[in-house]
């Protein structure tokens, strides 16, 4: 048997988000705008095999150049295949991207070291797609 241990910041945070969105989700509205009506398919494939969840991405370590550090930190029940980092610019323009490798110690932490050197006062938006090991 497997003994999973959780930071307790960690597993707090996970379930404040949890409640946060599921409040959201049931009363149907994002940042006071009512949205469409949603019909519930039974059994749709979103209940039983649920996305990786991107629980947190750490950017204290990233200035914006060659050898800094993107932390990543994701938690999925079937394990992550892959996570894909994305750096754009203000326009949405890719400035870079590459995969993540992950943490040997626990494979809920994920490092991206960026190759790119970010023109110094450049605002830049940085997008993490974790894949599942079931797609």
């Amino acid at each position: 048997m497997t003994n999973l241990r959780m930071s307790p910041y960690l597993y707090n945070y996970r379930r404040a988000i949890r409640e946060s969105l599921g409040q959201v989700l049931r009363q149907n509205h994002v940042g006071g705008l009512p949205q469409g009506e949603r019909v519930e398919v039974p059994l749709s494939q979103k209940d039983l095999l649920p996305p990786p969840c991107v629980v947190a991405v750490s950017l204290e370590d990233y200035k914006g150049g060659e050898g800094d550090f993107i932390g990543i930190v994701v938690f999925h029940d079937f394990g992550i295949h892959r996570i894909h980092v994305t750096v754009l610019d203000e326009a949405g323009r890719r400035i870079e991207g590459g995969e993540a490798i992950p943490c040997p110690d626990d494979r809920e932490i994920w490092a991206y070291l960026p190759s790119v050197q970010v023109p110094a006062g450049r605002t830049v938006t940085v997008q993490v797609t974790a894949v599942d090991r079931m797609r």
